[in-house]
């Protein structure tokens, strides 16, 4: 897994100025979808009761492009 990050966090992130890095981190550690202001107080911090309410047909595509999620991990 060291090897992974090394190899691939690496090459992608070098570059980033470190408070935009610490803000992409708050951002995926704090997104909570279960503690927004449309979810009622009784399913407040209710993950799957969150989840549960989206209705959305998706279509997910991977692309080489990808910045966050690389699609060379999925293919081997």
């Amino acid at each position: 897994m060291d090897d992974y990050f090394l190899a691939e966090c690496d090459g992608l992130y070098i570059h980033w100025d470190a408070n935009d890095l610490l803000a992409l981190m708050n951002t995926w550690q704090a997104g909570d979808i279960s503690r927004t202001s449309q979810t009622s107080l009784l399913e407040q911090g209710d993950l799957a009761a969150a989840l549960a309410k989206i209705k959305a047909k998706v279509l997910l595509m991977p692309a080489k492009g990808d910045m966050f999620f690389p699609v060379r991990p999925f293919l081997t």
